[in-house]
């Protein structure tokens, strides 16, 4: 196992490199600084969407306690199973939340009142606002790359 993940990781290293050689072209090294710059502003935004998530998945988590059947792992009070409330909001930047049936199953009914609410005014800031701030930042990228990329290419070659 160690060994094929060591060859994963030798192989995109090796494809990083090869991507090197061909910034030498014009048009693939403006293009390839693109996705550099591009990446390192979706770090900068993954940052601010993990504080997000982690704030609204312990706050799911106190909302919407774990049921006490036994199904679900807890840590500290904390439903830390891959379907539980503190999970919703990392599966909901993929927009794959849970049911809404099924957090109002029986199982659930120590609920409050107001987890929908949380979850629609996460899902709201995390897929629409943040998600439109992300193509902004990107375009905004690919303006400055394209006004400066004879420079830029030159400086990066």
């Amino acid at each position: 196992e160690t060994l094929r993940v060591l060859l994963a990781l030798a192989t995109i290293a090796l494809m990083g490199r090869f991507a090197e050689g061909l910034s030498t072209n014009f048009a693939t090294g403006v293009f390839l600084l693109m996705i550099y710059k591009m990446f390192m502003r979706l770090v900068e935004w993954g940052k601010i969407m993990f504080v997000l998530a982690l704030a609204m998945g312990l706050a799911l988590s106190i909302l919407n306690p774990p049921p006490e059947d036994g199904a679900h792992s807890t840590h500290s009070g904390i439903d830390t199973s891959v379907n539980g409330s503190f999970f919703v909001p990392f599966w909901g930047i993929f927009d794959l939340y849970p049911d809404p049936e099924l957090l109002a199953d029986e199982a659930y009914e120590n609920s409050a009142l107001f987890t929908p609410l949380f979850v629609w005014f996460y899902l709201l800031t995390s897929l629409v606002m943040f998600v439109n701030l992300l193509i902004a930042a990107f375009s905004e990228t690919y303006e400055e790359v394209s006004a400066q990329a004879i420079v830029l290419w030159r400086m990066n070659r």
